[in-house]
């Protein structure tokens, strides 16, 4: 019954002002728009792996690094349980995920052409 947190888990792309000036608070990869299993799964990893690189004097690096791995988390266990409830169809995710393969090569474009070569990458 606590399927209604999907709606809870935003991109935090607003909070943008607020960021420092050393680092551009830009996620070319924000986990709302995540669909597909393997992504969030390459997701999770390189959070994890982001975590441990990161000195644990950086309290607000490590919390905002940590938020997201919970998010991804929560994000793969509602896939998870939108399939086993059978709300999600094997058939409705291949597609879905095919939409945002397309999605996302268009967008890998205009960051290319904006310049943004590592978010073009991703």
């Amino acid at each position: 019954s606590t399927s209604s947190s999907s709606s809870s888990v935003a991109p935090s792309s607003s909070s943008s002002s607020a960021a420092p000036a050393d680092q551009e608070e830009f996620d070319p990869n924000p986990v709302a728009n995540m669909v597909s299993n393997s992504v969030l799964e390459w997701a999770l990893e390189e959070t994890i792996k982001k975590i441990k690189a990161t000195p644990k004097t950086n309290v607000d690096e490590l919390e905002d690094l940590e938020m997201r791995q919970q998010q991804i988390q929560i994000k793969m266990d509602i896939l998870m349980i939108q399939i086993q409830t059978e709300k999600l169809t094997i058939e409705q995710y291949t597609e879905t995920v095919q939409r945002k393969i397309v999605e996302e090569k268009k967008l890998a474009i205009q960051y290319k052409q904006q310049g943004k070569m590592e978010a073009a990458k991703l």
